[in-house]
Formats: structure tokens, sequence, C-alpha cells
């Protein structure tokens, strides 16, 4: 998820957290103004949180924050079927 941090006097500088649904991010570096974060897989359960990125200052601006909705859904998997070619009449072996 990627969080931009902007600023009425230049680009913001300085790091980034963000926390919600039991996870808690370390503090990132914004590089222009934002940052992407990649949330390791099982660290937050399928559901509706509330995510808060806060941006920690720097020398121009004040800490800040800001929240955003999201949804996280259960990973879909993929079912192969395979088959051993067989022919009629003849006993088939299992997986």
């Amino acid at each position: 998820m990627a969080v931009t941090v902007v600023g009425s006097s230049g680009t913001p500088t300085g790091n980034i957290t963000i926390a919600g649904g039991g996870y808690d991010s370390s503090a990132e570096t914004l590089a222009s103004g934002s940052y992407t974060f990649t949330v390791p897989a099982g660290s937050i359960a399928p559901g509706a949180y509330s995510l808060t990125g806060s941006y920690l200052g720097d020398s121009t601006y004040a800490e800040a924050s800001g929240t955003a909705t999201v949804t996280l859904k259960k990973a879909v998997p993929v079912v192969t079927i395979t088959t051993n070619p067989t022919s009629v009449g003849a006993p088939t072996t299992g997986p």
C-alpha cells in the first residue's frame, strides 16, 4: 500500500509508519514524499480494518497522520487436476 505525504512548502522528507489490524510497521524513509509498504503475508487476518499512516515530521513539517479503511480478502488457491492416461477396462491407480 502506498502512503503519500504532501506539503505546501516543498516535498516532505523523513519517516512514515502504518498501523492497524494488529500490524505495526517499522519507520520507513519517504522518497519524493511517498513510500510503498509491503505487508508480509499473514501479518493481518482477512477482514475490514482502519489503517493509520503516521508521518513523523521533519525540519519543515510537523507530525501528521491519515487513516484509510481497507478490506483484506482470503487468498484464492488454484486447483489443478491431472490424470494418468488409461485404457478402457484397465485398472486405475489412486493419487
